[in-house]
Order: structure tokens, then sequence, then C-alpha cells
């Protein structure tokens, strides 16, 4: 049964609550779920730019968006995210419901029982949550764990063909519907903005976003992109946007101090090193200081890893068109020029934070090829 919500290679740790209100460990399962089968037939290939915010993700779908293969929704500043959200609906269609965070623990199996039906019922009383799939609801929950039946390897045998329809044809259904969603909505970007016969469409596709493998999964011929950037001068970059404003953007509103906010920004950049490190044989990294100080061969490296025209002219042309489009630009930009965004954090960053960041986001900054001091 593909569980999407799992990765390809997964460990379960099994825990019990006891009536006492103590916890058990009881061991782990490691296993593999079934791979998806991609469909050959799909128009486009989604090319997620996998980022954080501020890292210079506006400028490389500008950038990219300017190719002959490559569509890219022209809605400034490019966070359209149409496959994403599809991507996003396969996933939740496809998953078990979240009942562990609507159930308390210590409860017998009975009670667990209840507790999961009247979690799935108030989900269906939702006029904007799907609910869970049928897969994990109570009646095949009976079949597959015996509940209510004293010989449960008889029952199992019973529900059989409906779990492997639920997991198989099931799945499969609701994969073609978000695909055909996906090429259906970029169509018609397409043809709004005379852009015939692309290839690939280009998203970002934020750190924060799970599900990003079934991208790879759900189509043959996908591509990632991680933009990584120093994150000290994200901190900046995030700093100059924020100045002024009652409402600071990129989460920094949610903690007290900016020390806590580094160390937020560390571990979700730890969290996207692992990501990349776990999957380099097939994600392309770009750093934005290469990006900003060799466009052309940062450029020429994405378009070859893509397997589109990388010809010198090719590039010439791109770079013109993006930068024909500038003006967009000038409201999204927190510093003078390009080079003066490279290593600001040496100017504006006080020496107490750089000392924060040395000691929060030091391997990570190592990991991605940056210096600690």
């Amino acid at each position: 049964v593909p569980m999407t919500g799992l990765p390809s290679a997964f460990r379960l740790e099994l825990r019990a609550n006891l009536a006492d209100g103590a916890v058990v460990d009881l061991g782990v399962v490691d296993g593999r779920r079934e791979p998806l089968r991609p469909e050959p037939t799909t128009r486009y290939q989604p090319v997620l730019i996998r980022c954080m915010g501020r890292m210079g993700t506006t400028w490389l779908i500008q950038l990219l968006s300017k190719h002959p293969a490559i569509l890219a929704h022209r809605r400034y500043p490019y966070e359209t995210g149409a496959a994403r959200y599809w991507l996003h609906v396969f996933r939740v269609l496809t998953g078990p419901g979240r009942y562990a965070e609507a159930t308390p623990a210590g409860l017998t199996r009975s009670e667990w029982r209840d507790a999961m039906v009247d979690a799935a019922e108030l989900s269906s009383a939702d006029p904007v949550t799907v609910g869970s799939n049928p897969l994990f609801g109570e009646y095949l929950d009976d079949g597959l764990t015996g509940l209510g039946d004293p010989h449960p390897d008889r029952t199992f045998g019973a529900w059989g063909g409906l779990v492997r329809w639920l997991g198989g044809d099931y799945g499969s259904a609701v994969g073609r519907f978000c695909r055909q969603s996906i090429d259906g909505f970029y169509d018609e970007v397409a043809r709004l903005q005379g852009q015939p016969g692309r290839r690939y469409v280009v998203e970002k596709y934020f750190d924060t976003y799970d599900g990003v493998d079934l991208n790879w999964e759900l189509y043959a011929d996908a591509r990632e992109v991680v933009l990584v950037r120093d994150l000290r001068d994200v901190l900046c970059s995030v700093f100059a946007v924020n100045a002024g404003l009652d409402q600071p953007r990129f989460g920094r509103g949610f903690f007290d101090n900016d020390a806590d906010y580094i160390q937020e920004l560390a571990s979700r950049a730890a969290q996207l090193l692992r990501s990349w490190q776990d999957r380099a044989d097939r994600v392309h990294l770009v750093r934005y200081e290469d990006l900003m100080a060799h466009p052309e061969a940062t450029t020429t490296a994405v378009l070859e890893y893509l397997d589109v025209d990388a010809r010198p002219e090719t590039v010439a042309a791109m770079l013109r068109g993006a930068l024909a489009d500038g003006s967009r630009l000038v409201g999204h930009r927190t510093s003078g020029d390009p080079a003066s965004s490279v290593q600001r954090w040496r100017r504006e960053l006080p020496g107490e934070l750089q000392a924060v960041c040395r000691e929060a986001m030091g391997d990570t900054l190592a990991g991605f090829g940056y210096p600690r001091r």
C-alpha cells in the first residue's frame, strides 16, 4: 500500500501509553513503501525550486522563464504554486487523517476507536477539510487490526481486495487527476502568455512545505533545484525588509528576539541541507553567490541539468530578457546591487549576532560550502 505521508524508506517508533501515564518504548519498524508509478503522458514536468525566503528564487525563476522550454506564471513574485497545490492535494487525499492530534493518550482500544470515529466525523463536517482516506477509516481498521473480532487473521482476508484497490487503483486515479489539473492550469497559462510547447513548469517550493518527493514519484522526468544563500545574508535581508513594518515578515514576528529567530532559521536550513544531501545524486544545487558572480556559467549548469538547450546564445538571450524585466525586482531588493548583497553580513550584522550565527549555523554553512567566519 503506498502511504504517501512516509518517505520511501522509513522507520516507525512504537510506544505504548499505559493507564498510569507511563510511556513504554516497544521497538522500531524499518520499512519501505511501494513507490508510485509515474505516467509518461503528462504535458509538463515540474521543476521545483526548493528554498527558504530571501534566497533569490524570484530572480532565478524570472531568469529560467526566459528559456523557450520553461514556463512560469508571470505573476510577480512568481508564487502561484499550482503544481505545489495539487501535489499537496494528492498527499492529503491518499494519506491518513491526523487522528494522533485529536486523540489523547492512555485510551483503551475501544475508547481510541470511538475517538478516531469522532475525529473523522468532525473533519467530514468541516466545509474546508476533506477528512481521511477510507483506507485508514474505522471499518477497515476493524478488519486490519481485528478490533471487535477474536479472529483477526480470518477477518483480514475478507478485506484484502478493498485494501489493494484503495492502495493501488485509487491512488493512481487521484494522481492522474492531480497531474491533469496541473496540465490544465499551465495549458491556460501558456495560452494567455503566448508560450506554447513548453516542456517544464517552474515553481517555488519553500522549505516549510512537505511532500516534495511526490514530484519525483508522480512524474517520470521531474527536476528539483535547491537554491541556497549564506544564511547570515538571508538574515540581513529579512531585517531590511522588516524595518519599519508593523507586522514583521518571514516568521520573525513569532520570536521574542533575534537570537531565537536565528535558531529557527538554523534548524530549517539544517533540514534543507539534509534533504539535499540525501538526494544529491538527482537534485541540482545552486548558490545565490554563484548566480550573482557567474550568471552565465551557473545558468548553463542548470539548463544542462534540465537537459534543455544550453548554448551560449540561449543563455545570453535569457539574461538579456530577465534584465529587461528588472524593474519588477526594484521593490524586492534590499541592497543597492548584486555585488553588495553578497557577504553584507560582515558590514551589517552586529558582532553578537555573528557569534550566535557561528554557533547555531556553523555546520550547516560549511555543509553548503560557506565559511564559518
